[in-house]
């Protein structure tokens, strides 16, 4: 599904001009109006009744010379922006109806009943959506396994819309008035401290303890509630999932957004309440039950009070730097990598090539000739070869003699004279004879 447009909600709110403004004044007659419908058991005034409380209010509230006058002022404005609505459908210029409206009643419980999250509360408060959310668990079974579509608006989305979320958004109504006594408790801290910091130590201490308890007990019941709730969730979007209800898998996942704020919320302040406990305890530790006269705070208030008359210098000596010497280190003169240089001879220079040897023909021409033996051979031929090639002719010259001719092996070395080197002699003779 695509996101909402923020930005088009925002331009047609300002498009409206909607504003609120309104003075003490005011909200004390709004707050006359809820009590006296919470005495009287009816929310609807007459137009008579109206006047009067409204008048009686102020008079009491702030005396003037027409009260009357400022009555119907009064509820010409609250009306304008919202807050008083006419609910009687006469659409007639005649006496009508007037009641609170959500806004005016929102504004007043802010004021009156400022509710803070205990553990009785929450526990009840979330133990209601656990419930809840098992109805709902059971109503998608059988829409489910029925198939029935309207099952699915009115018992398993109706609920999660309404009924689930209606409880865990007045758990984070009575979140916002914790931290409201939170913040009392801080500033009760605070006086305690700036009256007698001494006499007050058990005191703070007492408070820090117990903001602190209460804090860790919410923590652990969000954790444990929240669990199970996005476990019984979890179950509910499996079974939209399999049979493609769109609208339940949004409300079950704004369901499970709400249950993650709360507990983000609970491990937040836990945390801003154990930050501030430790910088409380710090400064009794390190301010108050070391200057307990407050002698040190007295005598630095009136030195900053004194600024102008007397001037403070803060002198401060430079250390010298510390001289420390390198380890001592045997540097290596490694020679640097080279390539011996070789004398190459110009190509002009170098003499020329020596002809080839046609050894098959010299070994032909020697077979001829009748030697018998290898030796015979290679004392012809040898002799024709350049000498710097005499040894590397041999095994050729074997080889040629092997291909022409049968040989036998001989069982003694010979010498050839003209290699420097000793044979094994061959006595040859003919193929065909």
């Amino acid at each position: 599904m695509s996101r909402p447009d923020h930005h088009r909600t925002l331009a047609r709110l300002a498009a409206r001009g909607a504003h609120l403004r309104i003075d003490t004044a005011e909200i004390c007659c709004l707050a006359a109006m809820h009590l006296q419908a919470e005495a009287g058991g009816s929310m609807l005034f007459g137009e008579e009744a109206l006047a009067d409380l409204f008048e009686a209010t102020l008079a009491a509230v702030i005396p003037s010379d027409n009260p009357r006058k400022r009555a119907t002022h009064a509820i010409e404005r609250l009306r304008a922006q919202g807050l008083v609505v006419r609910i009687d459908a006469a659409g007639m210029v005649k006496a009508g109806e007037y009641a609170l409206s959500t806004l005016a009643q929102a504004v007043v419980g802010r004021f009156l009943h400022n509710e803070a999250l205990t553990r009785a509360s929450l526990d009840g408060l979330l133990g209601s959506v656990i419930r809840g959310l098992s109805e709902v668990l059971v109503a998608a079974q059988e829409a489910a396994g029925g198939g029935d579509t309207e099952a699915w608006r009115d018992r398993v989305r109706g609920p999660l819309e309404v009924v689930v979320s209606e409880l865990l958004s007045g758990v984070e109504r009575r979140q916002l008035g914790l931290d409201e006594s939170q913040r009392a408790i801080r500033a009760e801290i605070t006086r305690l401290l700036e009256a007698d910091w001494l006499d007050a130590l058990g005191g703070i201490e007492g408070l820090l303890d117990e903001t602190a308890d209460t804090l860790t007990e919410l923590k652990g019941l969000l954790l444990q509630h929240a669990t199970r709730a996005h476990g019984l969730l979890d179950e509910v979007r499996v079974l939209a999932q399999e049979h493609g209800r769109i609208e339940t898998l949004v409300a079950v996942r704004r369901t499970g957004e709400q249950l993650d704020r709360l507990l983000a919320w609970g491990r937040s302040r836990h945390a801003a309440w154990s930050e501030y406990h430790r910088a409380v305890h710090r400064f009794l530790r390190d301010v108050v039950r070391l200057d307990p006269d407050r002698q040190l705070s007295n005598r630095l208030r009136q030195a900053i009070g004194e600024w102008p008359k007397h001037r403070y210098t803060l002198r401060v000596a430079q250390a010298p730097r510390l001289t420390v010497l390198p380890p001592p280190s045997r540097v290596v003169a490694q020679p640097a990598v080279r390539r011996v240089r070789q004398e190459y001879t110009p190509v002009d220079a170098a003499p020329p090539a020596a002809p080839p040897v046609d050894l098959a023909g010299l070994v032909d021409l020697a077979l001829a000739d009748g030697a018998d033996r290898l030796s015979a051979v290679l004392a012809r031929v040898l002799p024709q070869v350049p000498p710097e090639a005499r040894y590397g002719m041999v095994g050729r010259v074997a080889a040629l003699v092997a291909h022409r001719s049968r040989r036998t092996v001989g069982a003694r070395w010979i010498a050839v004279p003209e290699v420097a080197l000793e044979v094994t002699d061959w006595t040859l003779w003919e193929e065909d004879a």
